[in-house]
This record gives structure tokens, sequence and C-alpha cells, in this order.
């Protein structure tokens, strides 16, 4: 999925850069990959802000376009979202009654690395036995968010004394989400490239 989030990238930056390049004069691809080279530039981090805010529309506008596929990845966040708040509150509930403490870290890296991930679709009485059952031999439980709109997926990642395990709701693949990531990882790099202008 990583090399079609990558394409969709460059997809995007191609079909708006010409626009972007002739309105600011500034070249996406070249301001994330070297900003250094936009250091002479003395009004580069104003032209920044209008570009982030310029690209952030027009994937909105690509987004909107999509009809049906928009729906049908709005409707799957709404339940991925009910799923989330439904295993939350028993994950809290079994917590609170083992005085097991939840955190939610700005970062966790490397921490995935070499824990099983398990993906649910569904808050049924197994699903929730299951990570109650998690919740209750956690020595301490990590909690990671996936925003989206008004949509809040929650993620945990329970530590026990046998190891970790994470718990992830299932999110069905979406040209939407692939969009949204690509969104991300255009602002992410031009937000870093800024920021060491700054």
């Amino acid at each position: 999925m990583a090399e079609e989030v990558l394409s969709n990238a460059d997809f995007i930056i191609q079909k708006i850069m010409p626009n972007i390049k002739e309105k600011f004069g500034v070249d996406i691809e070249e301001f994330i990959n070297n900003p250094r080279s936009f250091s002479e530039d003395n009004d580069i981090i104003n032209k920044v802000e209008q570009i982030e805010a310029e690209v952030d529309d027009e994937i909105t506008k690509i987004i909107a376009g999509m009809g049906d596929a928009q729906k049908d990845f709005d409707d799957s966040i709404s339940k991925a979202t009910a799923i989330s708040n439904t295993l939350a509150q028993s994950i809290s509930v079994e917590a609170k009654q083992h005085n097991t403490p939840i955190l939610a870290p700005t970062d966790m890296e490397n921490m995935q690395d070499n824990i099983p991930t398990i993906y649910v679709d569904n808050a049924e009485d197994n699903t929730i036995n299951f990570a109650k059952k998690l919740a209750g031999i956690s020595n301490f439980i990590l909690l990671s968010n996936i925003t989206y709109k008004e949509n809040k997926i929650i993620g945990w990642t329970f530590v026990t004394n046998h190891g970790s395990y994470a718990l992830r709701i299932e999110i069905p693949e979406s040209i939407v989400l692939d969009f949204e990531y690509a969104r991300n990882e255009i602002i992410n790099g031009i937000e870093a490239a800024r920021a060491y202008l700054s």
C-alpha cells in the first residue's frame, strides 16, 4: 500500500504542481526534497503557508469528485468509529477494575516492531470479551488514534508480562484513504521543509 500512497502523492503533485509553480514560483517536490535551495527567498515561509492551503484545497476537490467512493469511505469510517467507541468503553472499564494505567503517548517509536496486531471489524460479544481479557492481563495500555474529520478511531497496545499485543479496527481499503494518506505525506513534507527554514 505504501507504493500506492507514494504514487497517489506523486499524481497529486504532478496534477497541481504546474498551477502552484506558476502562481507562487515554487516547485513542491524541489521544496520538499531540498528546502535549503529556497533559503535566499525572503518570502518563502509566507508562500509555503499559501501553498499548503492550496494543496489541501486541491486534494479536497479531488476527493469530493469521487462520489460513491467518498460516501462508502465515510460510511466505513463511521462504522469503525462506532466499533472503536464500544471497545474503548469496555477496555476502559476493565482497565479501571484492574488499576491498569492507560496512556496516550505522543509517539511510540519502534513500539510496533514484532508486536502481533489483531484487526477486528465488529464489536460483538466475542470481540468485546477478547479486548477485556487483554485489558485485564495488561501491565499498562497504550493508545493511538486515527482522526478523520469528526471521527476518532482508537487503537490499543496491551503490554503484558507475556508480551505486547496490538488491537486495531479494520478500515477497508479505499482510494479516498489513499488520497488522504497522500495529503498527509505532502503536507508533512511541506511542514518539515518549512521547519528546516525557520
